[in-house]
């Protein structure tokens, strides 16, 4: 294994093929205390990931403050959130122990800078996590686990529209449980929810989203074989499709939101780009 790097970091498809992608532990390499390694969370635990990462994503520069603003975010947790609402740490707590194996972690500011401090049952120090690996080490955990994560930020006005626009387009449209989609999944390769428990959650959503690729292609190609229908362009498998980016819909269909006399539908792409 290469030894972990500012640059692989920097890069995370050189992390996505070497870790993420075989479901084994991400190394990291700390400032002080050596490498630490970053664990992938398994489906069976996906429930309580869920609930805990958003503590990684807060709009801290949405707040306005000027002083919280210039933060970093590990600053930001320990001098406003975590004093703010204990929960908040409970959940940093509880997903540093799920992705890192870290049981005892104080949080803390130390010659004016913020870090955490990561020990071992007997209390002796064995990592440091300094603002910018903190920044890093949460870029890693977000992409480890979801295999399109999407870190981009949008201003809150044009994040209403974007709601609203898929409130409105998609509202007939039921998102399937985990449990449906373990049924799914579990009803094509013969494997029991149990052992579906043990796959990585990138791993299970990649699988689901395959199979559910396959089948919509397949009955869309019955579709368009049949005499009923013209087929003006032939569909091509979703594996030789671009990724579909999660704007480029609403900006080039902004019809939607301008029908329901949305504000600022028209020029929701100039939005964006301020």
């Amino acid at each position: 294994m290469p030894r972990p790097t500012k640059l692989l970091v920097d890069n995370l498809q050189v992390y996505a093929d070497l870790y993420f992608s075989n479901g084994i532990n991400a190394p990291y390499h700390l400032k002080e205390g050596g490498d630490i390694e970053i664990k992938p969370v398994l489906l069976k635990d996906y429930p309580y990931y869920n609930n805990a990462v958003g503590i990684l994503t807060l709009p801290k520069n949405e707040v306005n403050d000027i002083e919280i603003i210039r933060m970093s975010y590990l600053e930001y947790l320990i001098k406003v959130v975590f004093p703010s609402n204990k929960d908040y740490e409970m959940l940093m707590r509880y997903l540093l122990d799920l992705c890192l194996g870290a049981e005892y972690v104080a949080f803390m500011i130390k010659n004016n800078k913020p870090i955490i401090v990561i020990c071992d049952k007997e209390q002796v120090v064995k990592h440091i996590i300094n603002s910018r690996e903190f920044d890093d080490i949460s870029e890693i955990i977000l992409n480890q686990n979801d295999a399109h994560y999407d870190n981009r930020t949008v201003n809150p006005e044009v994040r209403q529209l974007m709601e609203d626009y898929y409130r409105i387009k998609y509202k007939d449209v039921s998102v399937p449980s985990l449990e449906k989609r373990k049924a799914f999944v579990s009803s094509k390769i013969g494997k029991t929810f149990k052992e579906l428990g043990e796959y990585t959650c990138r791993e299970f959503e990649e699988i689901y989203r395959a199979m559910l690729d396959s089948e919509i292609y397949m009955a869309t190609k019955i579709t368009e074989a049949s005499y009923k229908y013209e087929v003006k362009e032939q569909t091509k498998h979703p594996q030789y499709e671009p990724e579909k980016d999660r704007f480029e819909e609403i900006f080039s269909d902004t019809s939607v939101l301008k029908d329901k006399g949305f504000k600022g539908a028209d020029n929701i792409g100039q939005q964006f780009d301020d």
